[in-house]
């Protein structure tokens, strides 16, 4: 029973809203015809009702819309009802009055016609607008795709280009190094074939002298006759008396001794080939314009041992490299061999032992080795599993590079 109430209840208000609907729906019509009588009678011009069109239009096409707000004084504006009751004195033949009916009926239908088509038109015309939005919309996004596209392969391009430039500047420096290093290489040649041919010339020189006191005490011999045994005297010492003979055996191993470390320290204290060279000037390699107040010869503070020792491992192979034929070039290979660095005539670079090797022979040795890279990246590197030929190992340095006096 309390479900049968509950639906009569609802049956209720749902005939009562449809009653309401068609209540309103019947003054909707009444009140346009008054207004079709009053443009018939032109009591009202049709542009007064222009501004009721819209509204009415609003109201067929969505006055079942929940948030749908009826206005009862729609109608007031045009004042049909006074301008109608003035217009409308004379009595009409009944004749005339179903002419006049048929004609409104027409014309009310043709204008039901004319609105069909009218909203018809008026959804065509939105369906249309619709597309049109959409089409110029899709459009846009195409275009926007594309420009990022564009901007992406100009990105891309303009990477490459930059990528394509450096590489080509590695590449000039990379060839500016090799022709550095070939000149050095080549002048490091050039003044070892210079102390070779000094040494050799020197060699031939003693020889001469040597020839030549050879030579000195044959002559007088050819000159003069020859004494006999018993007038045979020294030729060095002519007039020195004869040496005693010693009289222990304490004494002559004494002075064999003394002999020996005075022999010692004459070796020690041979003049080299770089001996007899005159001392060279300092002379620029690249000499330029340069202000009064700038030094123009080396401080002589670089020409000493100590200097060297306080200098880093890059500043030694810096002015080994590029500091070839001098003083500071021996300086700075004195002190990496006193630092346990080793030189590879092959290679021409620095070795030193990154740990103690696997394997030795007399020829040579297998380990991990670090190494000093002046061609590409100037700095430090280990290599594995290496073999250090000791035939290409610089054991001495070359008395030509040092210091002259």
């Amino acid at each position: 029973e309390a479900l049968t109430s509950k639906r009569g209840k609802k049956d209720v208000e749902a005939i009562q809203e449809a009653e309401e609907i068609i209540r309103r729906h019947n003054w909707h019509i009444e009140q346009l015809e008054m207004v079709t009588r009053a443009l018939d009678n032109f009591a009202i011009e049709p542009e007064e009702v222009n501004d009721l069109k819209d509204e009415v239009e609003y109201y067929i096409e969505s006055n079942m819309d929940p948030d749908f707000y009826h206005d009862d004084q729609l109608y007031e504006q045009l004042n049909v009802a006074s301008k109608l009751g003035k217009s409308t004195v004379t009595v009409e033949v009944p004749e005339k009055k179903k002419k006049k009916e048929k004609e409104e009926k027409s014309s009310k239908s043709k204008d039901k016609d004319s609105k069909q088509e009218n909203s018809k038109k008026s959804k065509k015309e939105r369906k249309k607008a619709e597309k049109k939005k959409e089409e110029e919309a899709r459009k846009t996004a195409h275009e926007q795709l594309l420009a990022q596209q564009q901007q992406r392969q100009l990105l891309i391009q303009q990477q490459k280009q930059a990528q394509k430039a450096k590489k080509e500047q590695q590449q000039r420096e990379r060839e500016q190094q090799q022709k550095q290093q070939l000149e050095a290489q080549q002048r490091v040649r050039q003044v070892q074939q210079q102390q070779q041919q000094q040494q050799q010339q020197q060699q031939t020189k003693q020889q001469q002298e040597t020839k030549q006191k050879e030579q000195k005490p044959q002559k007088p011999r050819e000159e003069h006759p020859v004494p006999q045994k018993d007038q045979v005297r020294p030729v060095q010492t002519p007039t020195a008396k004869p040496i005693p003979e010693p009289a222990t055996s304490v004494n002559s191993e004494a002075e064999h001794s003394r002999r020996l470390s005075l022999l010692e320290s004459s070796l020690l204290h041979i003049p080299t080939g770089a001996d007899s060279e005159r001392p060279r000037a300092y002379v620029p390699q690249r000499p330029c314009a340069i202000p009064p107040s700038f030094p123009t010869t080396p401080l002589p503070a670089f020409e000493s041992p100590e200097m060297f020792q306080k200098l880093s491992i890059d500043t030694l192979i810096l002015s080994f490299y590029y500091q070839q034929g001098t003083y500071q070039q021996y300086l700075a290979a004195r002190e990496l061999k006193r630092k346990s660095w080793r030189y590879h005539k092959k290679y021409m670079t620095w070795f030193q032992r990154h740990e103690e090797p696997k394997h030795t022979t007399d020829e040579y040795e297998i380990g991990t080795y670090v190494y000093f890279d002046y061609e590409t990246g100037w700095c430090q590197r280990l290599k594995a599993d290496f073999t250090f030929e000791y035939p290409y190992l610089e054991d001495e340095l070359q008395p030509a590079l040092t210091k002259k006096i």
